[in-house]
C-alpha cells in the first residue's frame, strides 16, 4: 500500500467508524424511534390541549368557580364558571376533531363532556335557589355532580402523555448512551488502527531524518541498508536522492575547505617570504646612500628616499596581510571574558596617541560576555585607531564605548566617534581587504583593519554594523553573546 492512501486511510478511517457506529445506533433504537414516529410532531399539540382543558377545570375555573357561586351566592362565580365550562367543551370538540386515536379516548371525551354538560344545567337551578334565599348546604345537596368519570377520564389523558413524555426521555438517554459508546469503541479501534498504520510510516520518516542527517562519508553502508529497510517506496526514493545529495554537498564542502586552507597556506608563505626581498630593498637602498655620499638635497637622494619610504609601507601592507591570514586560520577558544578590562587594555595601548589627538574616550558600563579576550583587544585596538587616523584636524576626538542589551540576552556594543566619516555607499567596501572609504586621504593605513576585524567577529558568530554621516562621525557595532547564557 502506497503511503499516501495509508494516510488517507489514516485519516478516513474515525469518520468511517463514526458512520458505522451511527447506523449501528440507529438500528438499535430503531423500535424507540418508531413508537417516537407514531407519535408524530402533533403529541405536543394534544398535551397542551390536555394543559388547556386542565386549567379551564382548575382553580378559580370551571368547578372550582361553581363550589364558590353554590356557597357564596356571587354571580360573578356562576358566570366564570359557565365560562370555563364551555371553552372546556369547545376544547373536547377540537380534540375529537382533530386528534383523537381511539375509541377509548372518544369515550374519555364523553364522560367528561357529559358532566360538563350536567354542571352547565345545574348553574340556572343554583342562581334560581340562591334568589329565593336558600341556605349554600342546601344548595349544594340539590346540584350535586357525580364528577368521578371525567376526573378519571382527565387523569388518565394526563397518564398518557406524562408517558409518552417518559418514553422521549429514555429514547434520548438510550440514543446518547449509544453514541457515547460508539464514539469510544470507534476512537479505541481508530487508535489500534492508526498506530499499527503510522508505525511503519514513522519509522520510513525517522530512517528519513537520519539519512537527512548524514553529512559526512562515515557509516555509508549503514545508512545504505537502512534506506533499504524502508517499505514505502516514495520515502524509500526520496532518502535514496537527499543522501546522494547529501554525499555530493558534503565532498563540495571538503573540496571547498581544502581549497580555503591551500589558499590562506598560500597567502601565509607569500607575505612571509615577501618579508626578505623587502628588508634587502630597505638596506640597500641605505647602502647606496652611504656609499654615493649624496648631498640630503639632491634628487638622487630623494629617489633613494621614495625606495625606503615605499619597502616601509610594502612591508606593513605584509605584515597586514599575515595577521589577516593568521586570524582566519587560527582556532579559536571561547570563554568568559570581562569587556571593560580588553577595552581598558587597549585604550591603554593608544593612550600616547590619544593624547596627541587631544582625545577623550568614555568608556560606559561594558559586560562579562562570552568571547576570546586577545582576539577581542585586537578588535577594539583596531576600531580605536581608526578613529584617531580619521579624526577633524580641527576638532578634539572624542570617542564613546558602550553597550545595551539585545535580542535574546546578547550584547549590542558600539563604538561612537566625532571623525570625518565617510559617505554609506562605501559601507561594504570598508570591511572587505584592502577597501579604504577614503582614498588618497594622507591616512597612513593598509586596509585590512577593518576585514581583521570582520573575520575576528566571524568566530564569535557575529560581524560589524557600520553606520556614518560626512563630517559627523561614525558608529560601529557588534553582537556578543552574554555570559549568562553559554553553557
Amino acid at each position: 500500500m502506497k503511503i499516501t492512501s495509508k494516510i488517507y486511510l489514516n485519516s478516513l478511517l474515525p469518520v468511517v467508524l463514526w458512520i458505522i457506529g451511527f447506523a449501528v445506533v440507529v438500528l438499535n433504537v430503531s423500535n424507540e424511534l418508531m413508537t417516537f414516529s407514531d407519535y408524530g410532531f402533533q403529541d405536543q399539540e394534544r398535551q397542551n390541549i390536555v394543559y388547556s382543558l386542565h386549567n379551564e377545570l382548575g382553580y378559580s375555573k370551571g368547578i372550582h368557580a361553581f363550589k364558590n357561586y353554590v356557597l357564596r351566592g356571587d354571580e360573578k362565580y356562576g358566570q366564570s364558571a359557565e365560562k370555563s365550562f364551555n371553552s372546556a367543551i369547545q376544547i373536547l370538540n377540537l380534540y375529537e376533531e382533530k386528534y383523537l386515536r381511539n375509541e377509548s379516548e372518544r369515550q374519555s371525551i364523553q364522560d367528561i363532556r357529559s358532566t360538563l354538560q350536567e354542571y352547565l344545567e345545574k348553574i340556572p337551578i343554583v342562581k334560581s335557589m340562591v334568589a329565593q334565599k336558600i341556605s349554600p348546604r342546601e344548595i349544594d345537596k340539590a346540584v350535586v355532580v357525580d364528577d368521578a368519570k371525567a376526573a378519571m377520564a382527565l387523569k388518565e389523558f394526563q397518564d398518557i402523555y406524562q408517558h409518552r413524555i417518559m418514553l422521549i426521555h429514555d429514547l434520548q438517554s438510550n440514543v446518547l448512551k449509544w453514541i457515547i459508546g460508539i464514539f469510544l469503541v470507534s476512537s479505541f479501534i481508530s487508535l489500534l488502527l492508526g498506530k499499527h498504520l503510522s508505525r511503519s510510516i514513522v519509522k520510513s520518516f525517522n530512517a528519513l531524518l537520519e539519512v537527512s542527517e548524514c553529512m559526512d562519508l562515515s557509516g555509508v553502508d549503514k545508512i545504505k541498508k537502512d534506506i533499504e529497510e524502508i517499505k514505502e517506496p516514495e520515502i524509500q526514493n526520496i532518502a535514496k536522492k537527499l543522501y546522494k545529495t547529501n554525499l555530493n554537498l558534503n565532498k563540495n564542502i571538503m573540496k571547498l575547505k581544502k581549497s580555503n586552507e591551500d589558499l590562506e597556506h598560500f597567502s601565509f608563505i607569500a607575505a612571509h617570504d615577501l618579508q626578505e626581498p623587502i628588508k634587502r630593498v630597505s638596506n640597500f637602498a641605505d647602502m647606496l646612500s652611504l656609499d654615493l655620499e649624496l648631498d640630503e638635497e639632491s634628487e638622487v637622494n630623494g629617489y633613494i628616499g621614495i625606495i625606503k619610504s615605499s619597502a616601509l609601507k610594502m612591508s606593513g601592507l605584509v605584515k597586514a596581510l599575515l595577521d589577516y591570514s593568521r586570524f582566519a586560520s587560527q582556532a579559536v577558544e571561547l570563554e568568559k571574558v570581562d569587556l571593560q578590562k580588553i577595552v581598558d587594555e587597549a585604550v591603554g595601548g593608544l593612550k600616547s596617541s590619544i593624547e596627541e589627538a587631544s582625545g577623550e574616550v568614555k568608556v560606559l558600563d561594558l559586560p562579562i560576555v562570552y568571547g576570546n579576550g586577545q582576539l577581542l583587544t585586537v578588535v577594539f585596538d583596531n576600531l580605536i585607531s581608526n578613529a584617531l587616523k580619521y579624526r577633524k584636524p580641527e576638532e578634539p576626538l572624542k570617542i564613546k564605548i558602550y553597550s545595551e542589551k539585545s535580542e535574546k540576552g546578547h550584547w549590542k556594543v558600539s563604538i561612537e566617534d566625532n571623525g570625518i566619516g565617510f559617505d554609506m555607499r562605501n559601507a561594504r567596501k570598508i570591511l572587505t581587504p584592502f577597501g579604504r572609504a577614503h582614498q588618497n586621504s594622507g591616512v597612513e593605513g593598509h586596509g585590512i583593519g577593518l576585514s581583521t576585524c570582520n573575520r575576528i567577529l566571524a568566530s564569535h558568530s557575529s560581524e560589524i554594523e557600520v553606520y556614518s554621516e560626512v563630517n559627523v562621525g561614525s558608529k560601529f557595532s557588534f553582537i556578543l553573546s552574554s555570559a549568562d547564557i553559554q553553557v
